[in-house]
């Protein structure tokens, strides 16, 4: 039965294999969410009843819920985090946040983080907050971050854009945000969430840069491996309504990757090849690895060698134009606990995306 719950859960993509003892100081798992009771947004909507459901079962079975910051600013000092430690996020500041999902946090008395896109919350564009509705949650619980300032993605240039010029825009959109952030509600984490969970290498290196830690929209948890300029969070919405599901989500390890090849996940190429090599320490003796590329389902993985471990992976159709991703899970030898790992593509065209 879990094999089945694993391979409707990779729909992504994936990977499995048995490690030792679970080491779960240093790993944790970021959560992301965007519309509440908005089913018009098919693909990032979720109910008030499946969101409650979802945060009671995180109560009950005993995780440790703690804000964003905290959890990173505690894990970027290598600092012991607490087995089973999630963190709440929401992305764009949708009314709905402050009319659905606020009442039912606050009611439990949940941290939660808000990633803003600020020219929404100044232009009083229709379907946003407000900043006195920012503030309202912030006196009970919230806390808020860095998405931008439009919301548009920042990954590539604009056609006709050199990259200096790129660079540039991106530099002033995101230290703008950061900016309007500070003056309306006073010190902000030095946290970015990437506009669709788009990123390239170079604006990576400009969040890191920056000094701001960034977040894509690829699964997986945070580990003592992962990389502050692209942490990874697990989507949720009603496309993925099912309770254990979601508990498996919350209760994964980082997979121990120490180096991936390509890091950059834009790519011209139909069928993007991923090496990936892990951390010696917790390989095992014995090991069966499954690798998956969404629709595609199963992908053949060829190991390079042992000493480190590193495999390469491929699918074997072309991947859609824009977002895609090649997901990783190990289930280690606690029950329903599996490390996971998810590298994301930005497919794109000659003449762009």
């Amino acid at each position: 039965m879990m094999q089945t719950l694993l391979r409707q859960i990779l729909l992504g993509g994936g990977l499995a294999l048995a490690f030792g003892p679970v080491l779960a100081a240093g790993h944790a798992v970021v959560l992301a969410y965007h519309h509440f009771d908005e089913p018009r947004y098919r693909a990032t909507h979720i109910s008030s009843e499946l969101f409650a459901r979802e945060l009671d079962l995180l109560i009950r079975e005993g995780f440790h819920i703690v804000a964003l910051p905290e959890l990173i600013e505690r894990w970027s000092q290598d600092e012991a985090i607490p087995d089973k430690t999630v963190a709440i996020t929401i992305d764009d500041a949708h009314i709905s946040v402050y009319r659905v999902a606020y009442p039912l946090l606050r009611e439990r008395q949940l941290p939660f983080t808000v990633f803003v896109a600020t020219d929404y919350i100044d232009e009083q564009r229709k379907g946003y907050m407000s900043w006195d509705e920012l503030r309202d949650m912030q006196a009970h619980g919230a806390s808020f971050a860095n998405h931008s300032t439009t919301h548009a993605s920042l990954a590539l240039p604009r056609a006709g854009e050199s990259v200096r010029a790129w660079l540039q825009r991106a530099r002033r959109n995101i230290l703008r945000a950061q900016d309007r952030l500070e003056k309306e509600l006073g010190p902000t984490p030095p946290l970015f969430a990437y506009p669709f969970g788009e990123y390239s290498q170079a604006l990576a290196d400009l969040v890191d840069e920056l000094g701001l830690i960034g977040f894509g929209q690829h699964s997986g948890a945070i580990g003592p491996h992962s990389d502050p300029r692209a942490l990874p969070r697990f989507p949720l919405s009603d496309e993925y309504p099912d309770l254990n599901q979601f508990l498996v989500k919350a209760s994964s390890l980082a997979l121990p990757v120490v180096e991936v090849s390509p890091w950059e996940p834009v790519t011209l190429a139909k069928r993007p090849a991923l090496t990936v090599t892990l951390d010696g320490k917790l390989m095992p003796a014995q090991d069966i690895i499954d690798c998956y590329a969404g629709k595609q389902g199963r992908i053949e993985v060829q190991w390079i060698s042992r000493t480190p471990p590193r495999f390469q992976t491929e699918a074997p159709g072309p991947l859609p134009v824009g977002r895609s991703r090649y997901n990783c899970i190990a289930p280690s030898k606690e029950a329903g606990r599996y490390y996971w790992y998810s590298h994301p593509w930005l497919r794109t065209s000659e003449d762009g995306l």
